[in-house]
């Protein structure tokens, strides 16, 4: 009667196990969540080509991280583009006045 209920509860445990390895992937593509892109997430080519393409400072600091091999995160991007707008805001102060 012991071993019955033993095996019983085995074929539960590995019928749970089968369904979390089985569905678990299927409701996380289900629900849209591979998709999902969070700021620990790595930039693409095209959103660091976005960043680096209107601004020198960007494209500066963003070729400095690829040569230390530094992993380029979507969090990143945004930290360039707020960083080099305030860059580029002060240089406009120097327009013109370079000897």
């Amino acid at each position: 009667m012991s071993s019955e209920k033993n095996t019983r509860k085995r074929a539960v445990y590995w019928g749970v196990a089968l369904l979390a390895l089985i569905g678990g992937p299927l409701a996380y593509n289900g629900l849209g969540l591979s998709k999902l892109r969070t700021g620990f997430s790595s930039a693409t080519p095209d959103e660091i080509q976005a960043v680096a393409r209107d601004s020198r400072c960007a494209t500066r600091l963003l070729v400095n991280a690829n040569r230390s091999a530094q992993d380029i995160r979507v969090r990143d991007l945004e930290w360039v583009k707020e960083r080099c707008a305030l860059v580029e805001h002060q240089a406009e102060a120097f327009e013109g006045t370079a000897p």
